[in-house]
């Protein structure tokens, strides 16, 4: 079975969006060596509009409904699934995700579209990784707990 990674970027009190789905707020912070981050060290799971601001819009960018990602993660296979969805698709693939990276930007939003558009369910991730950059982006790695 393959490895489910959502990649997400939020505020501190976890919005991805304003509520019409606008995270333009949040190109500021793309700058620096946290650019420099996202291209060396992820350049396959940022989404278009991040593409064009650091310069990796010719790398290749797959679209899939969360069928065919439950279908893609069914598979055997050493490769896993980068997800860089929206709240609804995260919230309908919750159950399936074994890896969060989530990128909090340093602002607060106090209303928005949640990481997760779905369901009350607690589902728990233990911490694996920080990393702080100079800009105040704060990138966490959690894995889900066994």
């Amino acid at each position: 079975m393959r490895k489910l990674t959502y990649f997400i970027a939020c505020s501190i009190d976890g919005f991805i969006a304003d509520e019409s789905g606008d995270a333009s707020f949040m190109y500021p912070f793309v700058v620096g060596e946290f650019a420099e981050y996202l291209k060396t060290e992820h350049p396959d799971t940022n989404p278009s509009h991040v593409r064009r601001l650091i310069g990796t819009d010719g790398v290749g960018l797959k679209e899939f409904d969360t069928i065919k990602v439950r279908e893609l993660k069914a598979e055997d296979s050493e490769f896993g699934i980068h997800l860089c969805g929206g709240s609804k698709v995260a919230g309908e693939l919750r159950d399936e995700i074994d890896e969060l990276v989530i990128k909090t930007y340093p602002i607060v939003l106090g209303t928005g579209m949640p990481m997760f558009g779905s369901r009350f369910a607690v589902t728990e991730f233990t911490l694996d990784t920080t990393r702080t950059f100079d800009n105040g982006v704060v990138v966490r790695t959690y894995g889900k707990k066994s």
